[in-house]
Parts: structure tokens; sequence; C-alpha cells
């Protein structure tokens, strides 16, 4: 994102939250994601030192040597605590490509892949990318005509939360025929769908959350 450094946290914006850092923005190529870091993550500490202004985060960060990993602790948006070992170094961007034009296009990257035949992917195509999701808390019932209307409860008992997800899809024929899919990543329960003649639907709904719960 606009503003982000080499380690993935924003700057000069990673919020402070209680004296602690939040991820506001972060780099799906950068070694704190990669490492399992999400959007949202509350730093608490790393390597054992408490985190209160993102330089507590970047500067270990920064100063760790090569091949060193750094413990980084936090707490996810569902207060569900974990513990990353992260490897510093820099955002990993386009690792290899090949471009034929109107012919052939191969990418890939840290974050996914994509292939192509013919001009403007007519004759067939194939990508995988991970992406982020945060879904909210869910909000509360209204109450029935003759009920008084219960007290909102507190933040806490109703947490968002966060996890990635990897979509691929592939199609042939301008889309006549188009199959996608998504995954909890890096390990999780997958959904699936098909599209024939561009309207009809088969399969599973991936506008749903991918699963019961939250990692």
């Amino acid at each position: 994102p606009a503003g982000a450094g080499a380690d993935g946290v924003a700057r000069p914006g990673s919020a402070t939250a209680a004296g602690r850092v939040v991820l506001a923005a972060l780099d799906r190529a950068s070694p704190l994601a990669l490492a399992g870091a999400r959007p949202f993550d509350l730093v608490v500490a790393v390597d054992g030192a408490p985190v209160r202004a993102p330089a507590d985060l970047v500067d270990p960060l920064a100063a760790s040597a090569p091949g060193r990993a750094v413990v980084v602790d936090l707490v996810r948006a569902s207060g569900e605590p974990a513990r990353l070992e992260v490897e510093p170094g820099p955002p990993l961007g386009l690792s290899g490509g090949f471009r034929a034009p109107f012919l052939a296009e191969t990418r890939s990257a840290a974050t996914g892949s994509a292939w192509a035949l013919g001009p403007l992917d007519a004759l067939a195509f194939r990508r995988t990318v991970v992406e982020h999701r945060l879904v909210p808390p869910p909000r509360p019932k209204p109450p029935a005509p003759d009920e008084a209307a219960p007290a909102p409860p507190p933040p806490a008992d109703r947490p968002s939360r966060s996890y990635y997800v990897r979509r691929s899809d592939w199609g042939t024929l301008l889309g006549l025929v188009r199959w996608e899919s998504e995954q909890r990543w890096p390990e999780g329960p997958s959904v699936s769908r098909l599209w024939l003649l561009w309207v009809i639907p088969l399969g599973d709904d991936l506008d749903a959350d991918v699963g019961p719960g939250g990692p």
C-alpha cells in the first residue's frame, strides 16, 4: 500500500491503540505477512520487548542479521493471541514472467501467479492470488415488537475475524466455461463454483464466509 516500508508496516500510520501498534496496512508480500501477520493485528511484543510505537516493531526488523528470525507476539482482530517468527528482508515482488503480445503471458510473485493464452485471455487463462479478508462482527437481532431493546454487548464480545484466502480461477473460450475456488490460507476449508455460458453458476456460494469459525 502507499506509504508502506520494506517491512510492510504502513508509514506514518501504523495506528496505536492503548500504547500498542495496530497493523493498519500490510503488504501481502512483506516478511510480516508471509510469516502470518494480518491487517488489524495488534502487535504486543518483539523478541520479548513490549511494542508501544511503530519504531519498536520496525527497528528490530531492520537491525536483525540475515537469516535470524524475529519473534513477534500479537493479538488477532478476534482477540486470539499469536506468535510469529519473522525473517526480515525486502518485500517479495514479481519473481518471474514471460510475455508474447497477443499470444501468451505468464506472471509469478510471492502472492500469486497467472497465465493466459490469446488476446485478452480469449483462449484460456488461470489466476491464483492470496488476499486478505476482514469479517465484521455479526449484528444483533432486532427485538420483537413487544420486547425491550437489549443493551448492546461490549466490543470484546463481538469480535471481528481476520484471515487470508487463496483465490483461484480458470476459464476458456472467452469465459464460456469458468471455474472459481477459495481456500482459507495456508490450510483450511475450500469452496468452488463452476460458471457455464457466463450466467449459470453451479456449486458453492463464494460470496459467503469461507468455512465456520475463524483461525
